[in-house]
């Protein structure tokens, strides 16, 4: 072998594998945890940005099977004649999500305009897809933190609830938050990863004195699907819903900001 020609990058990464060595992974931006990045980086798995044709209504969504199912707010897709969505990962080195190249086609299996939720099923889920666990929303309280991912690369928060509604006739949460404008139908979880809401409504920027969403709890969405043979099925037995699902995140500490 000519020890003069160059070594490619493939070359390096293979003699580095055969000599036991291990790639140093990026160093996170100043200020940002390594919790932090456990957390973002695990809910980035299960994150989707909705785009739609014939509205030009964009959102998000979050999966919630390995086989592809997927929740959203039904005026995300109202009136939509093809549904796309993307994946994400996020970047160590800049903390920002990154859209992976592959955009899927998805349809849409339920729309419940009367609680703003509607269920997605992507027509040829990809291998390895990351679902969200469901969290138990019963255990959410005053003081609690959640956290969001947002459909702008730059947009990653966290906040408190601070307040239970009903106004629009089911439970909804507040939470106090800065979203952008593609936030309608992303998720709001803990540090464990587990959904507790999904987000409904985010104002703008002139409008937030002081920031929050406006979230439906997943007792409505775990209602709602148990109401849809096709749905109803994904749901776990009551007894392994009570062992599995997430439990609601302590009040104690403040959740990791950016």
């Amino acid at each position: 072998m000519n020890s003069d020609l160059p070594v490619l990058p493939q070359d390096r990464a293979v003699l580095a594998a055969q000599h036991g060595k291990k790639r140093r992974r990026a160093k996170l931006p100043p200020g940002v945890k390594e919790a932090q990045w456990k957390i973002y980086k695990q809910a980035a798995r299960f994150f989707l940005q909705v785009d739609c044709y014939g509205t030009d209504m964009k959102g998000s969504a979050f999966v919630i099977t390995e086989h592809g199912y997927a929740v959203t707010c039904e005026h995300v897709i109202r009136g939509a004649t093809k549904i796309r969505v993307t994946r994400f990962r996020l970047d160590r080195a800049t903390f920002r999500l990154r859209p992976l190249k592959r955009k899927f086609t998805a349809k849409v299996v339920l729309a419940d305009p009367a609680i703003d939720v509607a269920f997605l099923k992507i027509v040829r889920p990809p291998r390895g897809l990351r679902a969200a666990d469901l969290g138990d929303s019963d255990c959410l309280e005053n003081g609690i933190g959640l956290y969001r991912l947002g459909r702008d690369d730059t947009v990653l928060s966290s906040g408190y609830v601070y307040d239970f509604t009903d106004h629009h006739g089911y439970p909804q949460v507040e939470v106090g938050l800065v979203a952008d404008s593609g936030a309608s139908g992303g998720p709001l979880f803990d540090d464990n990863g587990g959904v507790f809401a999904m987000i409904q409504y985010a104002p703008t920027a002139a409008d937030q004195s002081p920031p929050f969403v406006l979230g439906v709890t997943m007792k409505v969405i775990r209602d709602r699907m148990a109401k849809e043979p096709e749905l109803a099925e994904l749901l776990p037995d009551d007894d392994e819903q009570e062992a599995e699902t997430t439990t609601a995140p302590e009040k104690e500490g403040q959740p990791p900001s950016v």
